[in-house]
């Protein structure tokens, strides 16, 4: 199986995990026999595996990204008091 194919199996696996229904091996199966016809278990785990890792990068990116969103309401808050306390008039 070429690279493009990986690829378009991953995609086909995104597609058909992210539906809101049970997981099921076996129809996720069937659909990637039936979309890809020449395909073999092998290269589905492979896609699989790729799709994990894709996963996974993704996951890692977006809790990096909540992770800095976090620090940067915390440091809003923080001014957000200061500027409270500046509009009364009151010592630091």
């Amino acid at each position: 199986m070429t690279d493009y194919k990986i690829t378009d199996v991953v995609t086909a696996l995104r597609k058909i995990t992210a539906r809101n229904v049970p997981f099921d091996p076996r129809e996720v199966q069937r659909e990637l026999a039936e979309k890809f016809p020449q395909i073999s278990r092998d290269q589905i785990r492979h896609a699989a595996r790729k799709l994990a890792d894709k996963l996974s990068e993704e996951s890692r990116e977006l809790e990096a990204e909540i992770k800095q969103t976090e620090e940067l309401m915390r440091i809003e808050q923080m001014i957000m008091r200061q500027n409270a306390i500046r509009a009364k008039g009151e010592p630091r």
